[in-house]
């Protein structure tokens, strides 16, 4: 995770962070490597697996009803340049394995950037799971 800024202080929130890095992340948690062991891994699994629901939204949008569903979001207005709107998600089980990060800026409001992520979502998911023709795409 090489292009990751931390937030200064305690602001872990304003942390600066590629798709790429939250993928590999992503991978970390869910294949075994020297960086983090099983009980941190399931640990981490299991709190994303078991979210709010009201924060159930973003890149789960449209995944398949085998895969088990492991999610992080974050949204964050911006006094300029419109909402983040983040949504990072593993998703395992049932034939699956694979991550999927979709990171938004600009948008007008959090809904916004919500419906563009469980968009995008929505096509990613149809593609990787041989639904998509080529002409559908």
């Amino acid at each position: 995770m090489r292009h990751t800024v931390p937030g200064s202080g305690k602001s872990w929130g304003l942390t600066q962070i590629t798709a790429g890095d939250q993928l590999r992340l992503m991978q970390l948690l869910t294949t075994e490597n020297a960086v983090l062991g099983p009980a941190s891994r399931g640990y981490a699994l299991d709190l994303m697996n078991h979210v709010t629901p009201g924060q159930k939204w973003g890149v789960p949008a449209g995944s398949p009803a085998t895969a088990t569903v492991h999610i992080k979001n974050g949204w964050l207005p911006r006094t300029a340049g419109g909402w983040r709107v983040h949504s990072v998600g593993a998703f395992t089980g049932g034939g699956h394995d694979y991550g999927m990060a979709v990171l938004s800026t600009g948008s007008r409001t959090m809904d916004y950037g919500i419906g563009t992520i469980e968009g995008a979502a929505r096509v990613i998911h149809h593609d990787l799971s041989g639904a998509g023709s080529a002409a559908s795409r």
